[in-house]
């Protein structure tokens, strides 16, 4: 009995700290899902010695100077942003590749701005090419990072 006692108190307490006649008013918010970007590469760039004199473009043949291809996929509408070198250096100093470009499927030359937008399925393609050096031969990588904006 001593029990029950001292916890109806307790429950008189909350109950009587509410104003009399205040209404709670019910909490609202909002939820936004956000689909992770997914990104695959299609393919490797290919690159030959010489002047970057023509426009990128899409092709179904894989010629010896070709450009990246990759797929990126996230949500319909979004701005991602492109981070990448503007030219690839070795660690001996010899520049291998200059000359960056990136165009997108859907946005076009990106080089510049390094933003591209999804389409309204949620889907992108980025070209990705530049100009090999004298240096340059081999294979090296070229870091690329695509984020959100």
């Amino acid at each position: 009995m001593k029990l029950m006692r001292l916890a109806f108190p307790a429950v008189a307490a909350v109950v009587l700290s509410v104003p009399q006649g205040a209404v709670a008013e019910p909490v609202r918010s909002t939820l936004s899902v956000v689909r992770s970007l997914s990104i695959a590469s299609v393919r490797p760039i290919q690159l030959a010695h010489g002047p970057l004199d023509r426009p990128l473009g899409v092709s179904a043949e894989m010629p010896i100077d070709a450009p990246a291809v990759i797929q990126i996929a996230g949500d319909p509408g979004r701005v991602y942003r492109i981070r990448a070198p503007q030219a690839l250096v070795t660690a001996r100093g010899e520049t291998v590749l200059d000359d960056l470009r990136l165009w997108s499927a859907n946005t076009g030359e990106v080089s510049s701005s390094r933003a591209g937008r999804m389409d309204a399925n949620g889907r992108d393609v980025l070209y990705v090419t530049g100009r090999l050096t004298a240096a340059g031969t081999g294979r090296a990588s070229l870091p690329i990072s695509i984020a959100y904006e």
